[in-house]
């Protein structure tokens, strides 16, 4: 039998987090103040887990670190590294994402 999950998602930019989680956001282009649910924009309360990476991207900036997920090099090369894609990736830094390097365009 399957655990349930830990991950509990916001609807707001959230003021605190609950002890025992951390905030992570998906990697959706979004600025500081964009509010999780818009345009595929999600944040959630999780446990930490080895897929989060330390995120300096500025949302929830209150809050003091936050994470969001990495993305693997082979999540970036099946999406054909779009010019989409590499503008989220570098927006975020290299540093954030396991196994990317930014391509020269």
């Amino acid at each position: 039998m399957m655990s349930k999950s830990r991950m509990k998602y916001v609807f707001n930019i959230p003021t605190v987090v609950p002890t025992g989680r951390v905030l992570v956001h998906n990697l959706t282009r979004h600025s500081a103040s964009t509010l999780p649910g818009t345009n595929d924009f999600r944040a959630w309360f999780d446990i930490l887990r080895d897929d989060y990476v330390i995120c300096a991207c500025g949302w929830a900036a209150h809050i003091g670190t936050h994470y969001c997920e990495a993305v693997r090099e082979e999540e970036t090369n099946r999406r054909q590294d779009t010019p989409e894609v590499r503008g989220v990736l570098e927006g975020l830094g290299s540093r954030l994402v396991l196994g990317y390097t930014p391509s020269s365009a």
